[in-house]
Parts: C-alpha cells; sequence; structure tokens
C-alpha cells in the first residue's frame, strides 16, 4: 500500500519538474499514460484471479504465488522514478513505461492472492477471520499513511530518486512477510481439489456479474470513491506545494489528518455496519468523502 499511495500521489509531481522551464514529461501524456496503466490494472484483475484459483484447485497453497511476485512492484517503482533531465527523453520514456508495467503487473498478481490470505489464514473461523481482517485494514492504513506522509519529507531532503529506491528496497522485505505468516496447520500440501460442474470461461462470469443490478450499484460505488481518492491523493502534492506555496513534506498536512481519521472508525464503525448495514454506510462514507474533496477546491488564491 506504501508503494501505491507513493506512486499516486508524486508521479505526476515528479513528470511536472522543470528544467528551463521544459518538465520531465508532458503532463498530459503522462497523465493519459498513467490512466491507460490503470485501466490495465483493472482489466488484469480477473485474470490473476483466474490464475490464483486455479493454483488452489491443482493443490498448491495460494500464499505461494507471493514469491514469485512479491519484488516486481518494489523493482517497477524504482525503475520508474530514475528517469531524470540528465537523460534523454527517449529513455526517460522508456524506464517510464517499463517501471509502471513492472509495478502493475507485480502489483495485481501479488494483491489478488495476498488478500485471499484472511480466508486462508483463519481455517474457516468467524473470530480469527475478523481479527486479520482488522489487522489487515489497519496495515493498509499505516501503509497509506507512510505512502502519504513519510514519502513527502524523504524526497523533500533527498530527492525522488533515492526515495523511490528507499522505499523500493524496505518494500520487498515487507512484502514477502505475509507468506510466512501463515498458521503451522496450514503448512501441509494441500490436496488437488475436484470440480464436477462445468468450467466457465473468465469472461463469462464476468458478463453474468454485470448483469445485477446491485452490483453494478457497488461499482459504481466503490469506483467512484476509489477514484476520487486517487484524485486527491494526486492532487495533494500540488495544492500544497503550486497552491499553498509549502514543500513536499507539506503534503502530508492534507493527507495525514484524512488517513489518520481511519484508525479510530476501526473501533465502532464494524458496529454501525452491522445496525444499518454495511451497504448503507458505503453510500454515506462515500458522500462524505465527496464533501472532503470538493471542498478542497476552495484552497489557495486565484
Amino acid at each position: 500500500m506504501s508503494l501505491t499511495r507513493f506512486l499516486y500521489q508524486w508521479i505526476l509531481k515528479f513528470g511536472n519538474q522543470k528544467e528551463a522551464t521544459l518538465p520531465l514529461f508532458d503532463p498530459i501524456i503522462l497523465g493519459t499514460a498513467f490512466v491507460a496503466f490503470r485501466i490495465f490494472d483493472g482489466l488484469s484483475d480477473p485474470i490473476a484471479g483466474r490464475l490464483t484459483d486455479t493454483w488452489k484447485r491443482k493443490g498448491f497453497q495460494r500464499r505461494t504465488l507471493l514469491l514469485f511476485t512479491f519484488f516486481l512492484a518494489p523493482i517497477g517503482l524504482a525503475i520508474t522514478f530514475l528517469c531524470s533531465h540528465n537523460l534523454s527523453q527517449p529513455i526517460n520514456w522508456l524506464l517510464l513505461t517499463t517501471g509502471l508495467l513492472i509495478f502493475f503487473v507485480g502489483y495485481t498478481f501479488y494483491a489478488i492472492p495476498y488478500w485471499s490470505l484472511v480466508d486462508d489464514y483463519s481455517g474457516g473461523d468467524k473470530t480469527t477471520r475478523s481479527k486479520l481482517s482488522g489487522l489487515l485494514g489497519l496495515g493498509i492504513v499505516i501503509g497509506s499513511g507512510i505512502g502519504n506522509g513519510v514519502s513527502g519529507f524523504l524526497i523533500d531532503a533527498h530527492g525522488y530518486g533515492i526515495t523511490g529506491v528507499t522505499f523500493a528496497l524496505g518494500s520487498v522485505l515487507l512484502m514477502s512477510l505475509p507468506y510466512w505468516a501463515s498458521p503451522t496447520k496450514t503448512l501441509s500440501y494441500n490436496e488437488p481439489q475436484t470440480y464436477n460442474h462445468k468450467k466457465e470461461n473468465i469472461w463469462s462470469g464476468i458478463i453474468g456479474a454485470l448483469k445485477h443490478r446491485k452490483f453494478l450499484a457497488l461499482i459504481a460505488l466503490f469506483g467512484g470513491s476509489q477514484m476520487s481518492f486517487a484524485i486527491m491523493t494526486a492532487a495533494a502534492p500540488f495544492i500544497a506545494i503550486d497552491l499553498l506555496g509549502g514543500s513536499e513534506k507539506d503534503s502530508v498536512a492534507l493527507m495525514g489528518p484524512l488517513i489518520g481519521a481511519a484508525i479510530p472508525f476501526f473501533f465502532f464503525v464494524p458496529k454501525v455496519q452491522m445496525k444499518y448495514g454495511w451497504l448503507r454506510c458505503m453510500l454515506w462514507a462515500s458522500i462524505a468523502l465527496a464533501i472532503v474533496y470538493s471542498c478542497s477546491g476552495l484552497l489557495g488564491n486565484d
């Protein structure tokens, strides 16, 4: 999560670095390329999910997939932020596209089996699963805080390149740890699972899901809230530096309270969701986020 927050927050500001009034990358082309990779990320999710399920059906533990991918996203991030004005434009674009491709492939094929570990490690126990899910959420918040907050101080002191490599090295170690968190009872080899139902094409399942009205509503709800959060993350450096006259480290003043507020919510949100329903609570939360993001447009001077 630290890697994704780091990339989303700083990629556009990084590309906007100027030398003799010339930016490192054309902002429109860079933004288009980044959106294209985000779409690629979304399209590759079903493929990663199908691969993960196939891997488990063949008798392998899903956690073993992490060993093939835990190093890819950090490598991609480091390559992306190696671009500089000292290199030619073709070399910079080669580094950027190669880095983003490795990053999103690595992130997708790591994240899908990683999310499944909550079910695998809980062993069907609801209490254990609830605790693991809470710890996972807390880890996501902490990781986001590091990616959004600490990164600004490091960039202000050491620049983008060194900070990117630093985050990559730290993430390689941290992203390998979930493999070793498996309870002892799940370490044994899983027998291959057999299914009698007819094997369906990966896209037929997606098309079938899209026929459900509530599923489409969830896509709109989560898609809107996630995209608005991504936009706010990318806009934070511009707001802090260009509108408010601060530096890279001041972006934490915008994202820090927003992310930090999530920590105490872990204690009472489950109870609220049980009372009112998680779908209704998600709707309220998305509306509240929209208000917060809209207010950010009032910052700065014309």
